[in-house]
């Protein structure tokens, strides 16, 4: 669903949102059991939300002419990308018990609901963010939380890339103005900001990741395409 409005004076604004599934399946077993190895593709973001436009500022519309030149004719260009989580797959220690050293997938029984996500603030002490708590420390045991061993030679049936890691947010702005220089000769200034507020994007799920629930979910790093903030300044003449 797409809504784009354009206004006078040169300013418009776009905004583009997504709802989306897309399904795949695990190619090292999929001659085996071709529905026990399908789920979400690693790299599709269920719902996806994207907001762009063009804002002329309204500086420098009086004054004299050299504060008109100085402040007049600066325009903003905001890029926002906000997006849900990138899917992984549910795992558990005793994995290597129930398949072996098999290509099969090893999933715990259970919902993939039962896994309890709360992302918490960053632990300077640690140096990572926690993503969830670990169900229990062997299920085998102790089943918790509606999850339990598949068994052996059980594949189980929480499925493949079910659960989603944290959300992304990312805002881009750009900022330019052109300076008439003489006749068609026109001098322009720009400057980028990626990642303008710099928000960190923790990376969980994505790229086959899982997520052992006997383990704390624990996020080390950022998620594909995020980065720190990073300005860029070019100038350009036009003739």
């Amino acid at each position: 669903m797409t809504v784009a409005k354009q206004f006078s004076r040169g300013n418009s604004f776009n905004v583009a949102y997504s709802w989306q599934r897309g399904w795949d399946e695990n190619a090292g077993y999929s001659t085996w059991d071709l529905a026990a190895g399908r789920g979400r593709n690693n790299d599709v973001r269920e719902q996806q939300l994207v907001a762009y436009g063009v804002y002329q500022l309204p500086f420098g519309k009086n004054g004299s002419t050299f504060m008109k030149a100085i402040l007049g004719g600066w325009q903003a260009s905001p890029v926002v990308n906000w997006s849900s989580g990138l899917p992984f797959t549910l795992t558990y220690n005793e994995c290597n018990a129930s398949v072996g050293g098999t290509s099969a997938p090893c999933y715990p029984n259970g919902r993939a609901g039962g896994l309890v996500t709360n992302l918490t603030d960053f632990n300077p002490a640690s140096k990572n963010r926690t993503y969830y708590k670990a169900v229990s420390p062997n299920i085998l045991t102790h089943p918790m939380n509606g999850f339990s061993a598949a068994g052996l030679d059980t594949i189980g049936n929480s499925g493949r890339n079910n659960k989603f890691g944290p959300g992304f947010f990312n805002a881009d702005l750009s900022v330019q103005k052109n300076i008439p220089i003489h006749e068609n000769f026109v001098a322009q200034f720009r400057a980028d900001f990626f990642n303008v507020f710099n928000h960190i994007n923790p990376g969980f799920g994505g790229g086959g990741a899982t997520g052992n629930i006997e383990s704390t979910g624990t996020i080390t790093g950022q998620a594909p395409a995020g980065t720190p903030r990073f300005i860029q300044l070019s100038l350009r003449l036009q003739f």
